[in-house]
């Protein structure tokens, strides 16, 4: 099986309206990183700057089949991770 990018999306709410204003007709725009330790990096300015407080991320494991889900949460400047497991 092919490894794939972590990635996560970002749905629009009533605070990131603004952010869309180019894609009237998208309801969440995704963000896909070469590796998982860059977004790791990245997720506090990212949710922060689309004004979201709880991000799923998607992902595959090394050496494993599926799908990897893992639950972020924004608490201050820092993220904390939730609930994790395989879809």
């Amino acid at each position: 099986m092919a490894q794939f990018r972590p990635q996560f999306s970002i749905s629009r709410n009533q605070d990131n309206v603004h952010l869309f204003k180019d894609y009237p007709y998208e309801s969440s725009k995704y963000f896909i990183f070469p590796t998982y330790r860059e977004l790791k990096q990245k997720l506090v300015e990212i949710m922060k700057a689309y004004s979201v407080t709880e991000i799923s991320v998607s992902r595959s494991r090394r050496g494993e089949w599926g799908e990897w889900f893992e639950y972020w949460h924004l608490h201050g400047d820092e993220v904390v991770k939730g609930k994790e497991g395989w879809t």
